[in-house]
């Protein structure tokens, strides 16, 4: 007993003597501006803005290489048109880990991949209210495509694929 509480004391005093900057958790990892070019116009005959967005080509492969569970924080994600904001993302399985999947075709039932798509959710670092939900599909043309959603008491805005743009690579940020 005398060496449990020994020990406990020279652990306090250790923990002590150390800065408290020292015991933090590990800060996320920061990622680039998410958007490398953009371009806002109003959809015509409709007055509703929305803005293509071009990701940078590094971000989709930083994000996929992300574990579950873990935090990243990527600096000017677009949250509405022409509207940008540092948002803190958490990578979630949506999959139980015994989870299978079935296609059932007539008589027929066969299991099927599960996406290998990544989701994430969040919040801008600024705005707590401005709610984040990403999904980055590995699988698309390019491996690089974004789906997505940006809601705050302003509105909600989607993120999607606009292959019409940037070479295939665009992205449209509108209302749903």
């Amino acid at each position: 007993m005398k060496i449990i509480r020994r020990l406990a004391g020279a652990l306090a005093a250790l923990l002590s003597s150390l800065p408290a900057a020292a015991l933090a958790a590990e800060p996320a990892t920061r990622l680039d501006a998410a958007v490398a070019e953009s371009r806002v116009f109003e959809a015509p005959g409709t007055g509703i803005q929305a803005e293509v967005v071009t990701f940078g080509a590094a971000l989709a492969p930083a994000l996929l290489q992300v574990a579950p569970g873990e935090t990243v924080r990527i600096g000017g994600w677009p949250v509405a048109p022409g509207r940008r904001a540092d948002v803190a993302v958490t990578r979630f399985e949506i999959y139980a880990p015994e989870a299978r999947i079935w296609k059932v075709e007539g008589d027929r039932t066969t299991e099927v991949p599960r996406s290998r798509m990544a989701f994430f959710r969040g919040e801008a670092e600024d705005d707590p209210e401005t709610r984040i939900f990403v999904g980055v599909d590995p699988d698309s043309a390019d491996g690089a495509a974004f789906q997505g959603l940006a809601v705050s008491p302003q509105g909600s805005f989607e993120i999607r694929p606009f292959p019409q743009a940037a070479r295939g690579r665009g992205h449209l940020v509108t209302v749903p």
